[in-house]
């Protein structure tokens, strides 16, 4: 695991709409999502993404899995049972 990166003053969380494809309220709820990743010892909300192949799922999940998360890798598939 490495650290996180300190917050930098002065940006705006528009500028994410440059890296995922979401509706405005698409935006709110995954702004909503990486807020919540902030809050130790409290429940937080899953990143539920669904659609058809190429609707930028993987990009979308590796956006967040960034800014949240200071991991190496960056996706998984889902384990089968």
């Amino acid at each position: 695991m490495r650290p996180l990166p300190r917050p930098q003053a002065g940006g705006s969380i528009n500028q994410l709409r440059k890296f995922i494809n979401l509706s405005d309220d698409g935006l709110i709820l995954f702004v909503a999502v990486l807020l919540f990743a902030f809050i130790p010892g409290r429940p937080h909300p899953v990143l539920y993404l669904a659609g058809e192949g190429g609707t930028a799922k993987s990009t979308i999940s590796k956006v967040a899995r960034l800014l949240i998360d200071p991991a190496a890798v960056l996706t998984r598939p889902m384990m089968e049972s």
